[in-house]
C-alpha cells in the first residue's frame, strides 16, 4: 500500500472498535514491515508521519504483571495423601501453589467448604525442612488440626482476601468444540482441580472470531465463537475475578 497513512488509520479505527467491544485497549499501533525491517528496531524513513514506537521500543516498555507470589495464596487441593508405615500419621495435602506464598503457622481455609486449619509444616522429597513457600511451587503441606478436605477445594490464607463462591460465573468462553454449545446440556467445568458438571444459563453477546464481528442474541456458541456468558455449576465452586487471579478454566 505504499506505507499509505489512510490505509494505516482505516485498520486503526476499525481494531480500535473491535477491541473496545471487547474492553481491550491497545497501546499503540505501529505501522511496521518485517520483511524490510521499516519500524522493527529504528525509525522508517519510509514512515516519516509515524511518530510513536518501533515494535523493539513498544516491547521494552511493557510493564510486567505483579509477581504471583505477591499476589493472594491459593493452591487448588490435588491429592490428600496419608501414610501408616512406621505410625506415620500426616496427612499431607499436595497442590501446586498457583499465587502468593503461605509460612508454618498460617492460618488457612479452604474453599467452598469453609473449614479452617493452621499450617503445621511444609513438606518435600529429599529437600531440607522449609518455613515457607510460594508460587510456582509444587508441595505438600500438614495441618495442626486434622479435618476432612477433598480434591478441588482451594486453600486460602485466612488473613488475605478469600475467594469467592458461587454457583454462577459470568465468563468469557472460546468454543472450539465441533458441536455447537448448546442450552439444556450439562458440560464438565474444570477450574483449578476442581471438577464439576455445568450448564449454559444465557449468552450476552458473542464476538465471531473469523469475521471480528459481535452478534446479539445467539442462542447457542458455535465452533470458534467468543461468547460472553453465565455458567451455572451443580455445586459452589471457589473462584477469583480474572482481573484480579487467572486460573484458567476448562469447559468441555
Amino acid at each position: 500500500v505504499e506505507y499509505s497513512r489512510d490505509v494505516y488509520e482505516e485498520i486503526k479505527e476499525e481494531y480500535s472498535k473491535f477491541l473496545e467491544n471487547i474492553g481491550v485497549k491497545p497501546l499503540s499501533f505501529i505501522p511496521a514491515s518485517g520483511r524490510l525491517g521499516d519500524n522493527m528496531i529504528e525509525k522508517s524513513p519510509n514512515i516519516p508521519w509515524f511518530d510513536g514506537p518501533t515494535i523493539l521500543e513498544q516491547i521494552d516498555s511493557f510493564t510486567q504483571n505483579p509477581e504471583k507470589e505477591n499476589q493472594p495464596f491459593r493452591m487448588p487441593v490435588q491429592d490428600i495423601y496419608k501414610f501408616t508405615n512406621f505410625g506415620d500419621e500426616r496427612r499431607i495435602i499436595a497442590g501446586t501453589i498457583e499465587t502468593g506464598m503461605v509460612r508454618v503457622g498460617d492460618r488457612v481455609i479452604f474453599l467452598p467448604s469453609g473449614k479452617e486449619s493452621e499450617v503445621q509444616s511444609i513438606e518435600g522429597f529429599n529437600v531440607p525442612a522449609k518455613n515457607q513457600i510460594s508460587s510456582p511451587h509444587s508441595t505438600g503441606l500438614t495441618l495442626s488440626t486434622q479435618i476432612y478436605v477433598k480434591q478441588g477445594e482451594l486453600m486460602c490464607r485466612k488473613d488475605e482476601s478469600p475467594a469467592q463462591i458461587s454457583t454462577r460465573l459470568k465468563v468469557n468462553i472460546f468454543w472450539m468444540g465441533r458441536a455447537p454449545m448448546i442450552y439444556g446440556k450439562r458440560y464438565k467445568l474444570k477450574l483449578g482441580s476442581a471438577r464439576e458438571s455445568v450448564e449454559l444459563v444465557d449468552i450476552l453477546s458473542v464476538i465471531d472470531a473469523s469475521e471480528l464481528t459481535t452478534i446479539q442474541g445467539k442462542k447457542q456458541l458455535d465452533r470458534h465463537d467468543v461468547g460472553e456468558c453465565v455458567i451455572e455449576t451443580s455445586k459452589p465452586v471457589a473462584f477469583d475475578p480474572v482481573s484480579e487471579i487467572i486460573i484458567l478454566p476448562i469447559v468441555v
